[in-house]
């Protein structure tokens, strides 16, 4: 067992448990939680998210929620997304450390207990999902590792996994954060704390027995942009004072830039007399380019940001 789980009595370990439309899980994944033994039942607790399902996963979950020592029901009653799932999570969490998993079965629960024995002297322990989508090389598995090396190098952290669903945190490194959305596929890269605080683990990846799921190929194109915005996501996500003004400006360049791009190709492809529409545009598409990029400097370097926590 890992130092920081010895003789401490005031330890209290916090499950993180996002589940939509998985009613047909929930059962079998409350067995496996009850096999989880590394620490005393008394000192875990478990929370499951609802996250608007419209099956009867609320009622499975009621139902074998009462074989656990400890137990918090979130229910959304619209489905928000698996951000909003983990943000509704982490404000609820009282444990000193937080795991999240996925109620799809397709975590293992005993990789769990391996990750938190290794953290040693680690604030944060990542899974990584090394044989995944070894049936679908080029829809799944490619994309996954374009993502995550493009995610190393930004945020340079050694990680193979961020999305990894399964993953340990001290949960003071959660409490403050404000997540967006989508921004849980990269929250290692997010948090306010030294790299060297980080590890990862090799773990077990199942195939689904039950249900189906709920993410597409659609979202590759979301995570690849989403990426570009981690410096700005990680100062957005530790600012003590946040000026929404200039955010929101940010927003209205960012918009007009990417509206003028889009007239510009129009007229670029079908349009025969673009000569001074052609120049205009130009013209006007750089200048917001500039006033764009001012605005993200202007948010990135003069907020007043809080300190990493050793």
């Amino acid at each position: 067992m890992s130092e920081k789980l010895k003789n401490t009595k005031t330890i209290k370990i916090s499950f993180i448990i996002p589940l939509y439309n998985e009613e047909k899980n929930v059962g079998h994944l409350v067995d496996e939680l009850l096999c989880f033994t590394i620490i005393e039942k008394d000192k875990i607790e478990y929370i499951f998210i609802d996250d608007g399902s419209y099956d009867n996963t609320f009622q499975e979950i009621q139902k074998h929620a009462k074989r656990l020592h400890t137990t918090n029901i979130v229910r959304h009653y619209r489905n928000l997304g698996k951000t909003a799932s983990l943000q509704s999570g982490i404000k609820n969490a009282v444990g000193t450390f937080i795991i999240f998993t996925d109620g799809n079965l397709q975590i293992d629960i005993k990789d769990a207990e391996k990750i938190l024995n290794a953290l040693c002297e680690k604030k944060v322990c990542n899974g990584w999902r090394k044989n995944r989508w070894n049936t679908q090389i080029l829809s799944r598995k490619i994309p996954s590792i374009a993502a995550n090396f493009l995610i190393q190098k930004i945020s340079a952290i050694a990680l193979h996994d961020f999305s990894s669903p399964l993953a340990v945190y001290e949960t003071r490194l959660l409490k403050n954060i404000k997540l967006y959305r989508g921004s849980h596929r990269f929250l290692p890269a997010l948090i306010n704390t030294d790299k060297k605080n980080i590890c990862e683990m090799k773990i077990n990846f199942r195939q689904r027995k039950y249900g189906s799921s709920k993410f597409g190929m659609s979202r590759i194109f979301s995570v690849f942009f989403d990426i570009m915005f981690i410096p700005l996501l990680k100062r957005l996500s530790n600012f003590t004072r946040v000026s929404y003004s200039l955010i929101f400006e940010y927003a209205i360049f960012f918009f007009l830039q990417i509206l003028t791009f889009k007239i510009f190709f129009y007229l670029f492809l079908f349009s025969d007399h673009y000569t001074y529409t052609y120049l205009f545009l130009t013209i006007l598409f750089l200048v917001i380019h500039l006033l764009s990029v001012a605005k993200l400097v202007s948010i990135l370097f003069f907020y007043k940001k809080v300190k990493p926590l050793k």
